[in-house]
């Protein structure tokens, strides 16, 4: 797994500044003996945090992946990126200024709701929060060197591993509800990349008329109805 993107990050002070040591010298951060020894030494406790939190790791994905069910499978559950989504919205997308547009755009491996997840594509998406949330607020493991290790290893401790204990699969209640597959034809119906505005502007009316009893339906309610 290449996780070398999420390193990189720290070499570029206009990112986000407050995430260096106080005095730090940014005319000399770059320099390249100084680049190779944080890089090394990044690289080497993230994968020894992904490592050691591997059985963590699992779990959250084994959460997601079975909309919180109790029950053990005889077969290895995938997970969907709708879930991953929501996986995303439980730990903390709302605090950072990012959509999830801009996370699939970021890892840049699909963008499907129903397209099938593999545990190093979520790390990827993981990383990236805890670079937003945590990251960039200083809040870290002390016990861990360097940037980027130490504060996914802290944003799995006190975030992913809580919202995974607690998730009870409420996602399930759309796939309940809501006919799937007319869904998904609606999602391919709106130019990419899928915003809000551009889903309010397919689900609602072209005309506000209220002079019918019943009103014109919408071309989302006409496509769910197929």
């Amino acid at each position: 797994m290449d996780f070398d993107s999420h390193i990189y990050k720290i070499f570029v002070p206009d990112v986000c500044p407050d995430i260096y040591p106080d005095g730090t010298d940014f005319s000399t951060w770059v320099s390249t003996g100084k680049r190779q020894s944080i890089y090394c030494l990044e690289r080497e406790w993230l994968q020894k945090v992904i490592i050691k939190r591997g059985p963590e790791l699992n779990f959250i994905y084994y959460k997601y992946a079975t909309g919180g069910s109790s029950k053990q499978f005889q077969f290895n559950p995938a997970m969907m990126r709708i879930c991953l989504w929501k996986m995303l919205r439980d730990g903390g997308l709302f605090l950072t200024k990012k959509s999830l547009v801009d996370f699939d755009k970021e890892v840049g491996l699909g963008d499907k709701p129903f397209d099938q997840i593999p545990m190093y594509e979520m790390i990827h998406y993981l990383l990236i929060l805890s670079w937003e949330v945590f990251a960039k607020q200083k809040f870290s493991n002390p016990n861990i060197p360097g940037i980027i290790a130490s504060a996914f290893d802290r944003f799995i401790e006190d975030v992913l591993v809580p919202v995974a204990h607690g998730y009870c699969g409420n996602i399930l209640m759309l796939f309940r509800y809501v006919p799937l597959k007319a869904l998904f034809s609606l999602f391919n119906s709106i130019k990419k990349p899928f915003t809000i505005r551009r889903l309010l502007k397919v689900i609602k009316p072209v005309e506000n008329s209220f002079r019918d009893i019943l009103p014109r339906p919408s071309k989302f309610i006409r496509k769910l109805a197929k």
